[in-house]
């Protein structure tokens, strides 16, 4: 028969310790621990040669074995050397042996004997035995402490052993306070793990840094962009033409001064008749004949030929028929000034934060 209802009666004795061993191993795990029981083997050092060991329980892959409640074991240190140092490691030490057709499991507490080295040296730590007691090893340790003794005096003592906390506690080391938890699911983390929680609503989780602390909140939906926001840029202008209206141009009154620049009664004839072309004459003759000047009355009628370029350049220092004067102008507007949004691609989920 295969199966075996271990918890059950069966009218024989029918648990042995390696049915005890796996189930306890499936709950603590595999590996060697101290439960969070008793006194969790505090050491107090009495002498140079004794420490004494309090209670508590351990689990050694699956064994459980343990120094009752309100009581101690005491481990035995040997004398130290003047000018020697050692490391000594108190150990709970599992065995089996066969005896009388019959398998004999025990526990004891062990001190495991160091080499020593001159004073300033670094002192080894001292083997001890690993046996895997699921496979049948007859033999495994459990370090405890290490006990570092100099001269004749035990210097220190040091834990080497995990204490695990039992299932009530389990909660609290998967999330002690100030811990986050999230789920798709609006259930208040409290009524799971125990504690207090308040619930976080339309953030996202950032990982502090120096210019963000743990706790510090910030941060918006949507941005509203300032033109210092934008990146410099230019606003191309298509090539164009502009009309000019038909107008007209004021002259003010004015004369206009011919002279001659040799004698001769024949250069004021020549002066009379270009002034005087469409009409009555209108000069008048100054100076000797050698220089003879000649003015226009101020409202004399005559005309004036302007010509303006065809593409006048926009430039006032360039000739070419360019205007005077300046002015300034804005390009057509765009844009509404909405926000913007900024939110990525995002799974919402209820996410709380355990403050108590």
């Amino acid at each position: 028969m295969a199966i075996e209802l271990v918890t059950g009666h069966s009218g024989e004795d029918h648990v042995s310790s390696a049915d005890a061993g796996r189930f306890n191993a499936g709950v603590c795990g595999t590996g060697k621990y101290v439960l969070a029981t008793g006194s969790q083997f505090a050491y107090t050092i009495v002498s140079a040669n004794q420490i004494n060991i309090a209670s508590g329980d351990a689990v050694n892959q699956g064994r459980h074995i343990i120094i009752p409640q309100n009581t101690y074991e005491s481990a035995a240190i040997q004398n130290g050397t003047n000018g020697k140092t050692r490391i000594d490691v108190i150990a709970l030490r599992y065995s089996k042996v066969s005896s009388g057709g019959s398998t004999i499991e025990t526990a004891e507490l062990v001190v495991i004997k160091g080499a020593e080295v001159n004073v300033g040296s670094v002192p080894s730590v001292p083997a001890v035995v690993s046996g895997n007691i699921f496979a049948g090893a007859a033999q495994d340790d459990m370090p405890l402490y290490q006990v570092l003794i100099t001269g004749t005096s035990i210097t220190s003592v040091t834990k080497v052993f995990d204490v695990i906390r039992s299932l009530s506690t389990m909660a609290d080391m998967i999330y002690p306070v100030g811990s986050i938890y999230m789920n798709v699911s609006d259930v208040n983390p409290g009524s799971l793990f125990g504690g207090t929680w308040e619930r976080i609503q339309g953030r996202f989780l950032l990982g502090a840094s120096s210019g963000h602390a743990a706790g510090s909140t910030g941060g918006a939906e949507t941005v509203t962009l300032t033109g210092d926001q934008l990146p410099a840029h230019t606003h191309g202008i298509p090539a164009h033409t502009h009309s000019v209206p038909d107008h007209v141009h004021t002259v003010p009154a004015h004369t206009h001064t011919a002279t001659t620049s040799s004698a001769g009664a024949h250069r004021h004839k020549q002066i009379r008749e270009k002034v005087a072309a469409s009409g009555t004459a209108r000069y008048a003759v100054q100076g000797t004949n050698s220089s003879v000047t000649a003015n226009t009355e101020s409202a004399g009628a005559h005309t004036h030929t302007v010509t303006v370029a065809s593409k006048p350049a926009f430039n006032t220092t360039s000739s070419g028929g360019c205007t005077t004067g300046s002015t300034s102008g804005t390009s057509g507007s765009t844009g509404s000034g909405s926000a913007v949004g900024i939110m990525p691609p995002f799974l919402a989920v209820y996410i709380w934060k355990r403050t108590a």
